[in-house]
């Protein structure tokens, strides 16, 4: 019996790719099938809302550079709705740029997800 190795080249989008969130306020579609990991290339200008497409199950999705003193909502395409639990801090934007991490625990039609906020800072020293 021959075995794969299984390796990045056949991970799917949703688990290796990188990708650019360019609004900075309103309604922003984030799709988790089309990346794992998203960079805030704007600060937030205004209110804003997260909207998840395409999640599953034990996914977890990071977006960075996350910055802006406004009001930020975390939201999703489920049919029936969406459950947010938060561990740790609220988002500050007006201070250093933010991580915001988030872990689809259910994608039925009462999607759930638990999801942390950090400030981070460059690190040349790790």
């Amino acid at each position: 019996m021959s075995l794969t190795k299984v390796t990045s080249d056949v991970l799917e989008a949703r688990y290796t790719n990188a990708a650019v969130i360019s609004g900075t306020s309103g309604t922003l579609s984030v799709d988790w099938s089309a990346a794992a990991i998203y960079n805030m290339a704007n600060d937030l200008t205004g209110a804003a809302t997260l909207n998840f497409t395409g999640f599953v199950t034990g996914q977890v999705l990071t977006i960075y550079a996350l910055e802006g003193a406004q009001t930020l909502t975390l939201s999703s395409d489920a049919v029936s709705g969406s459950t947010f639990y938060k561990i740790g801090a609220d988002y500050d934007g007006s201070s250093s740029p933010n991580i915001l991490q988030v872990e689809c625990l259910n994608d039925s039609a009462n999607a759930v997800f638990v999801y942390t906020v950090a400030t981070s800072t460059q690190d040349t020293t790790p």
